[in-house]
């Protein structure tokens, strides 16, 4: 197995551990109105959203690739909704908020390739191979700059918190569900892969929505509070008991 490939499912597994409601309930008590579905529920989404496995990473990546083409360049998905005016009549004017929506998704997903690699160099040197010990893999994690675990932390809980904005999310689905009718309607105009990448964002959103749209609001910003807690304490565990001096 490739070292990148096995970073990310040391990653994975970290996850899963970090979100284990049994050994969360034994470290203390959940915050009230915290239920264990919620944990599962929270932990599956990273897994399967935010850090899946390599091989479905690999072809996220290539999806959120041109799910980025499409909302960094307004005009492109003008060209899908037809002109600015007749979009927002349709959508309302949430239309703006609903596409950073999307944007943030992308950000999220995209925050942990700018480690992936420092944490390769960082087994390198450290003479570690395949497969690497759990203590292992946390020193190569804290030889990170604090600043982008820090970063990578603010994207996730920027994404659960637009995660959590159901009826903002219901929009932004709505409208790549219109971009993706418009697209298979054209397809001397847009590739098949290009229709798949725009597919797999969708999915993820769809998740989400999933995920929280079942909980009323003071629940949902209860989660997102949880989550965020959750990942700052792994950095701060991270750095002030595995950091070497």
């Amino acid at each position: 197995m490739k070292l990148e490939d096995h970073l990310i499912d040391k990653y994975r597994f970290i996850i899963a551990d970090r979100y284990n409601y049994t050994k969360l309930t034994e470290f203390k008590p959940l915050p009230e109105g915290i239920t264990e579905q919620m944990v599962d529920d929270i932990r599956e989404f990273f897994l399967e959203s935010i850090y899946p496995e390599p091989a479905r990473r690999h072809e996220l990546d290539a999806a959120f690739a041109h799910l980025q083409s499409y909302i960094h360049q307004p005009a492109k998905v003008w060209g899908i909704l037809g002109n600015l005016t007749a979009a927002i009549f349709k959508f309302g004017t949430m239309l703006p908020a609903a596409l950073k929506t999307g944007i943030v998704s992308l950000e999220a997903f995209t925050a942990a390739k700018n480690f992936e690699h420092t944490m390769a160099r960082a087994a390198k040197d450290a003479g570690f191979s395949v497969p690497l010990t759990d203590d292992q893999f946390i020193h190569c994690l804290s030889k990170l700059p604090r600043h982008q675990l820090d970063s990578f932390a603010l994207d996730v809980g920027r994404l659960f918190r637009s995660m959590a904005d159901t009826r903002l999310l219901s929009k932004t689905v709505e409208i790549m569900q219109d971009v993706i009718k418009k697209m298979e309607s054209k397809t001397k105009l847009y590739t098949k892969d290009e229709i798949d990448g725009i597919k797999m964002g969708l999915n993820i959103m769809q998740k989400g929505l999933g995920l929280f749209s079942q909980y009323n609001d003071k629940t949902k910003d209860k989660m997102v509070e949880y989550i965020v807690e959750r990942e700052k304490l792994f950095i701060d565990e991270i750095y002030f008991k595995h950091r070497e001096d």
